[in-house]
């Protein structure tokens, strides 16, 4: 299972495993031991078994039909 945040101006979603989410909040709150060691094994679980997944866990995906439409190109000018 993934959390997951969506930026829709862009069509982007940005996903992270769930678990490794929740572990890093504890870490946030001061729980920190063991810390590195949970981390290596939550990536390694979900590295292994889930495909598109980047090193850091994180999955991106993007919905391209508007990714591409979106007019967000133009000249620099500076």
């Amino acid at each position: 299972m993934f959390s997951s945040a969506r930026f829709e101006n862009v069509g982007l979603r940005v996903r992270l495993p769930r678990l490794l989410a929740d572990r890093l909040r504890a870490a946030e709150q001061g729980d920190v031991e063991g810390l590195d060691e949970d981390v290596r094994v939550l990536l390694d679980d979900v590295t292994s078994r889930e495909v598109g997944v980047f090193l850091d866990g994180t999955v991106v995906e993007a919905d391209w039909q508007d990714a591409l439409q979106l007019a967000d190109w133009g000249s620099f000018e500076g």
